[in-house]
């Protein structure tokens, strides 16, 4: 009995110590830095890159139009000045307890809503673009978290 409870002791152990390097979210979940969500579904191509300073984009393109994709930005320390300004218009949506600025915009004749949240100090951005041809991408923000 000594030696089965210490053989399982042991697994357990190297389980944790094994375990505790990989970082653990909700089960089917991504991450990126401390945001959780969903991988959509259906895309083309997922790209990731470094845009200096620690800042980080990640970006899912769908093959049915070039033009309609989610995308991710991580800004370490800053706030909604470095994105917002006083005479934008946005709406704030609460959404897995996490309030978020909502702006709708256009650019380059391309309909975007723009999601943005200060989490521990960092601006954290969603951008879902296309969304006046592709209003389910909205469906992306149903599970997106902080862990």
């Amino acid at each position: 009995m000594k030696k089965k409870l210490l053989i399982i002791s042991i697994v357990f152990i190297s389980l944790f110590v094994l375990g505790g390097c990989k970082k653990i979210t909700e089960a089917g979940k991504e991450s990126f830095k401390e945001l959780q969500y969903v991988e959509p579904t259906g895309y083309k191509d997922k790209q990731e890159f470094d845009l200096g300073g620690d800042n980080l984009t990640r970006n899912y393109w769908f093959p049915e139009d070039d033009q309609k994709g989610i995308q991710l930005f991580f800004y370490p320390k800053k706030d909604f000045s470095f994105l917002l300004d006083e005479s934008d218009k946005y709406e704030e949506k609460e959404i897995n307890g996490t309030t978020w600025r909502v702006v709708n915009d256009t650019l380059s004749g391309l309909n975007y809503d723009s999601y943005s949240t200060v989490y521990e100090n960092n601006l954290y951005v969603i951008e879902l673009d296309c969304i006046d041809k592709y209003p389910e991408l909205s469906d992306f923000m149903k599970n997106v978290s902080f862990k």
